[in-house]
């Protein structure tokens, strides 16, 4: 009996919501849903002034100030809904999540709504599906004895516990086939070094670990192929 009368309140509670959504006062603003078609992303919503289109960056620790802006849609039918549309980019990126965030007429934002697909893969077969998901770029302790494919010039990141491997331990073979870059954070107890290839040919990363009897070497074997865009 009393799960029944859970589920009853439970009906009442959604159709209650869905009656304000149908019957809300007009001009109030809402976003509805975010999704693509056409090499475009496509957003429904109700009395927007304006619609931004934000990707989230792969990687450890990303916060909202490395967010990417994909720029402002554009209202390409009014009435209710409305649909706003804004072209996908051309070159495939690595986003974690691709969101649309609504605005009133004052800019405030009234709501977000997100693609249900997560993560490199699934984003880049969505976004550029004639194109091969971009190769990993960033790697932590989990990822060790993995591989990876990249071109000539791209940086590649190892992020590892202080606790665990010492950084100044860190070898390349062969030596020149990458070059030291900065500029990446790690998260607190890490520590984080990024290497540009050089040229195309196959390189591996090693970091010993500082007790071997309870840890693994991190072992990371980058392939670099010619950029031949």
């Amino acid at each position: 009996m009393r799960f029944v009368y859970g589920f009853i309140v439970l009906v009442l509670a959604l159709g209650a919501g869905l009656w304000w959504f149908l019957h809300r006062p007009a001009g109030l603003p809402a976003i509805i849903d975010l999704s693509v078609a056409q090499s475009a992303f496509v957003v429904h919503g109700t009395d927007l002034a304006r619609v931004a289109i934000v990707a989230i960056p792969t990687g450890t620790g990303v916060s909202p100030d490395q967010y990417q802006d994909l720029g402002d849609a554009s209202l390409v039918k009014g009435g209710t809904p409305q649909t706003w549309a804004l072209p996908i980019p051309d070159e495939p990126q690595l986003y974690a999540q691709v969101y649309a965030e609504g605005y009133d007429d004052h800019g405030a934002v009234v709501g977000r709504a997100y693609l249900p697909q997560t993560g490199a893969t699934a984003i880049a077969e969505l976004l550029w599906p004639s194109s091969a998901a971009p190769a990993q770029t960033w790697f932590t302790v989990h990822d060790s004895g993995s591989s990876t494919t990249v071109k000539v010039t791209s940086r590649i990141t190892v992020e590892l516990p202080s606790a665990q491997y010492a950084s100044s331990s860190l070898s390349i073979v062969p030596s020149g086939a990458m070059g030291e870059t900065f500029g990446a954070d790690a998260q607190p107890g890490d520590w984080v070094r990024t290497f540009e290839t050089v040229s195309p040919g196959t390189a591996t990363i090693t970091v010993p670990p500082l007790d071997p009897s309870v840890t693994s070497p991190f072992t990371l074997i980058v392939n670099v192929i010619p950029d031949t865009d």
